[in-house]
C-alpha cells in the first residue's frame, strides 16, 4: 500500500510506542524522516544487488529551469572577457550516484516523449555529437550540473526527469501528500524501528500475522 513520508513516519511513532522507551529524543519526527530516507536507499541498493529494482524509487519532476551563462575568462587590469560562447545548463537534486546512468530514465520535453541522449562527458566536449543524437540534444552531469547542447529552442526554461534522488524532498516540485516514492513503506518502518530499538539495546519482535502492521508489535 502506498504511504506519504508523513504516514511512514506517523507509523513508525506508533511502533515505537509499543515499546517502553523513555528516552524522548527517539520521537522526534524530523529525525524519523532522515532515518527513512537513509533506510529508502539500503534497500534500493538491496534491491539492486538482486536485480529487481523497483520503478517506484524512480521520482518525476518538470520543474528543474535550465539557466544559461557566456563564457569568459577574468583578465587583470580588464575584469572579464567574454568568449561569445553560452552555456547552457541546470542544477540537480542530488542523484543516487551509486547506480551510475541507471539513475535518470528520462532526462527530456515536457510531454514525456522526447527523451534527450546522455553521454559521456570526454564525448560533449569533443564537439562529435551526430553520431550519438543525430542532431537532438545531448547533456552530460558532472558534480551535479547538467550541461546541455542542441537544446530544441533556445529559449527553453525546464525539463521533465524521471531520476533516483538520494533525499526525494530536495525535488522542487515535491508533494509530502503524494507516496513515498518506495516499493514497500512496511519494510523501511521495520528497519527504522529496527535500527532504533537496536541502539537502545532493545530486542525488536514482529508478531506473525496474516496483515502485519508496524503498530502491532510486542513489547520487550
Amino acid at each position: 500500500m502506498d504511504k506519504s513520508k508523513k504516514e511512514i513516519v506517523f507509523s513508525i511513532l506508533e511502533g515505537l510506542n509499543s515499546y517502553n522507551i523513555s528516552d524522548d529524543s527517539v520521537f522526534d519526527e524530523e529525525h524519523i524522516g532522515y532515518q527513512v530516507d537513509i533506510a529508502r536507499i539500503a534497500l534500493i541498493k538491496d534491491e539492486i544487488k538482486e536485480g529487481k529494482l523497483s520503478d517506484q524509487y524512480y521520482q518525476p519532476t518538470c520543474c528543474i529551469e535550465i539557466q544559461c551563462e557566456q563564457d569568459g575568462c577574468e583578465v587583470v587590469g580588464m575584469g572579464t572577457i567574454k568568449t561569445g560562447i553560452i552555456t547552457y545548463y541546470a542544477e540537480l537534486p542530488g542523484l543516487i550516484a551509486f547506480y551510475d546512468t541507471h539513475n535518470i530514465k528520462y532526462l527530456g520535453g515536457q510531454g514525456w516523449d522526447d527523451n534527450w541522449y546522455r553521454v559521456p562527458f570526454s564525448t560533449f566536449v569533443s564537439g562529435v555529437v551526430g553520431q550519438w543524437s543525430q542532431g537532438k540534444t545531448i547533456y552530460t552531469i558532472i558534480n551535479g550540473k547538467v550541461l546541455f547542447k542542441n537544446l530544441p529552442t533556445a529559449g527553453v526554461k525546464f525539463f521533465c526527469l524521471l531520476g533516483l534522488f538520494e533525499t526525494p524532498e530536495t525535488v522542487c516540485d515535491y508533494d509530502a501528500e503524494k507516496p513515498y516514492p518506495v516499493s514497500d513503506p512496511l519494510k523501511i518502518e521495520i528497519i527504522v524501528v529496527k535500527n532504533i530499538l537496536s541502539r537502545l539495546g532493545i530486542n525488536y519482535s514482529e508478531r506473525n500475522d496474516a496483515n502485519p502492521n508496524i503498530a502491532q508489535q510486542q513489547k520487550k
